[in-house]
């Protein structure tokens, strides 16, 4: 009575073996996450939709750490999950801004937008890699989701230098695509 069950146990745990095993060689490969803008251009395409990318302080992204790399990616295809399922938006941006303190991404869209405030799903990502996310409407619709992720290793820079960004972008609504 008791064999099928743990001959079901015996096959899950070796299923989440080779998953986990799939998934620590992924992290481990040195040709992922070695280029952020690429790889966030990869995603965006995958979703058909009109976009726009723009970083800003690549040489400070180069100099960030393969974990915080890949922590921004998944925040970032989180937001392109939540647009794609919920929005019904036409275009998104995105603007990933560097300095040595800290990185801040910025993610909007001409979609529906959203009530109740900055999705949970965005706002256990933001906790587990400790930043911070906010998020607003978009003048005219959609939604705009600001994540302020602090770098540990910080360099000296002179303030004039750092460049603020906040969730005043401009979407235009490009029905032809």
């Amino acid at each position: 009575e008791l064999d099928p069950i743990l001959e079901n146990i015996r096959n899950s745990t070796k299923d989440l073996g080779t998953a986990i095993r799939h998934c620590t060689n992924l992290l481990e490969a040195d040709t992922l996450y070695t280029n952020l803008h690429a790889d966030m251009h990869r995603t965006a395409k995958r979703l058909l939709l009109d976009y726009e990318i723009t970083i800003e302080g690549e040489e400070h992204i180069a100099q960030l750490d393969k974990q915080t790399k890949i922590d921004l990616l998944l925040f970032y295809k989180e937001c392109l999950v939540n647009i794609s399922r919920h929005a019904e938006a036409t275009h998104f941006s995105a603007d990933l801004v560097a300095i040595p303190k800290s990185v801040t991404l910025t993610v909007s869209d001409n979609g529906q937008g959203f009530t109740g405030g900055t999705p949970p799903s965005l706002k256990r990502r933001a906790r587990i890699i400790k930043a911070t996310v906010s998020s607003a409407p978009v003048p005219g619709g959609g939604s705009c989701i600001l994540l302020s992720l602090p770098v540990r290793k910080q360099t000296k820079k002179h303030p004039s230098q750092i460049k603020s960004t906040s969730c005043s972008l401009k979407i235009s609504r490009n029905t032809g695509t």
